[in-house]
């Protein structure tokens, strides 16, 4: 557990705060793809998905898709660098099309949603959104993504959830994606404990968290005794150790990997038209580095054959999208929140 002062001389709830179904496994890559494969049934889905319109269309369409990510998400583990990144993207984009339409029942999406955005610098390559599958996404999702917003591949990764204790090694700054440490006793009182060097310090965090991180202002304040902390207003205050849960997975990211120590997550939001669901991220990334193999592989190519720290990194997302994206894009179509481990 972190090394934070108390808030306070009292009995603290213990435990994470984070509910959900947990799915123990030796394997929870394997668990997670293995669980979207029966979405691959069409006789699964028919039973299942039982609100649909068209139950045989659905089954028809979400079936051929999941197969089809499958068989792609497969076929990318036996890739390199140089060509992984395209196959993966495919995966991820028949997985997204499928989960729409167990959502809501879209059965057409003909277009990626973005358009790729050439730069001679990798970090620069970027995307721009337009209509298709990733906007429609956006939009499902909650978030009303603008059309003709750009985002860069630096920007994507820097967003990530999964990989923000490994971002900074490389790129030398902190991770838009911020750890949260909740403490919250039994007197009623909840704190939100933020660490200094993911924030920019004390002082830019007292200035600007509220700029940073909007959707925390209805809940809380600045905690009286400093550091970067914030504490539930008392008209928010949870009553229980389950509202203390109810309240983190409203206003914070739950950490996929379970853990006993209450450690949550949130994105420092530094533009508003970057405010994308988690999954967001992901696709956006595998979108650019797809099409950077595809139309600029001297760019891939100079980072591979050097060894930069780079193709570590590059390498180390490509296996949290293999193992997070679908288990995001799964709790998303289940409406809960499912941990494998």
């Amino acid at each position: 557990m972190p090394n934070y002062p108390p808030s306070e001389a009292t009995l603290s709830y213990s435990g994470s705060f984070q509910d959900g179904i947990h799915l123990t496994t030796e394997n929870p890559l394997e668990e997670i793809w293995s669980f979207l494969a029966l979405y691959g049934s069409e006789e699964y889905l028919r039973e299942k998905v039982t609100d649909a319109k068209n139950k045989d269309a659905l089954a028809d369409y979400v079936a051929v898709r999941i197969r089809q990510a499958i068989g792609l998400r497969e076929a990318a583990r036996e890739a390199t660098l140089l060509t992984s990144p395209l196959t993966l993207y495919y995966s991820v984009l028949n997985l997204t099309r499928a989960c729409m339409a167990i959502r809501e029942e879209i059965l057409e999406s003909k277009h990626h949603g973005l358009i790729f955005e050439q730069d001679p610098q990798i970090l620069s390559c970027g995307a721009k959104v337009i209509e298709g599958t990733f906007s429609q996404y956006l939009n499902i999702a909650g978030s009303a993504g603008k059309k003709r917003v750009q985002i860069s591949l630096l920007d994507c990764l820097s967003r990530i959830i999964e990989i923000s204790p490994e971002y900074p090694l490389v790129a030398g700054d902190p991770s838009y994606a911020c750890s949260v440490w909740v403490e919250a006793s039994h007197s009623g009182k909840t704190v939100l404990h933020f660490s200094p060097d993911e924030v920019g310090g004390e002082q830019h965090f007292h200035a600007c968290w509220e700029l940073e991180y909007p959707g925390l202002i209805p809940f809380c304040e600045l905690e009286s005794s400093g550091g970067c902390k914030l504490k539930i207003k008392a008209d928010k205050e949870p009553n229980s150790q389950q509202d203390v849960a109810s309240l983190c997975s409203q206003i914070l990211e739950v950490n996929l990997i379970q853990t006993v120590q209450p450690k949550w997550f949130i994105v420092r939001q530094t533009n508003p038209d970057l405010a994308w669901p988690r999954p967001a991220y992901y696709f956006a990334a595998l979108f650019i580095l797809g099409n950077i193999v595809r139309y600029q592989p001297e760019l891939m190519y100079q980072v591979t054959s050097t060894h930069s720290k780079w193709d570590w990194f590059f390498r180390r997302f490509m296996v949290a999208a293999e193992r997070f994206f679908p288990h995001l894009m799964f709790n998303w179509i289940h409406k809960t929140v499912y941990f494998f481990g």
